[in-house]
């Protein structure tokens, strides 16, 4: 059996197709059984995942090349078995427009943080940079918990 994981940010460009590429690949690596979606609370349908965003992920290897943006849904939230938002109004809008959804909760703390902040709009590669290494030890820890499961 595996565990399917949806990650949730504002656009879908960034923050949680990061998240659902990198944890997708942790886990094949590992031998973990997981299924991975990301959408986001304002997305813009079918735009590619932001530019900067896919530069520094493929400089770790991996590609958002295939990624288009996508809306949050009931349905995502009902396939999923863990729902990770990105920042704390993320859980709002789901808690508002989704009373029905699963147990959401934040990445952040899995890598000491409250929230994972968006680095979407930043003139350099740096935000993106600590974005994605911090959205790595969220998914390092979160593997670490599915593999205890």
């Amino acid at each position: 059996m595996s565990t399917k994981v949806l990650f949730v940010c504002t656009g879908n460009l960034c923050r949680s197709p990061t998240a659902e590429v990198l944890l997708r690949h942790v886990a094949a690596h590992a031998g973990v059984n997981v299924e991975t979606r990301s959408a986001g609370i304002h997305a813009p349908k079918g735009h590619h995942a932001d530019k900067k965003a896919a530069r520094v992920l493929r400089e770790r290897g991996l590609s958002l090349a295939e990624h288009r943006a996508k809306q949050v849904t009931k349905e995502d939230l009902q396939w999923a078995d863990r729902v990770f938002c990105m920042e704390v109004r993320h859980l709002r809008y789901l808690e508002r427009h989704m009373p029905s959804r699963p147990r959401c909760e934040l990445l952040g703390p899995l890598a000491g943080f409250r929230e994972l902040a968006d680095p979407h709009g930043a003139w350099w590669l740096r935000p993106y940079r600590q974005s994605l290494e911090r959205i790595e030890r969220a998914i390092e820890r979160l593997l670490e918990e599915i593999q205890e499961d």
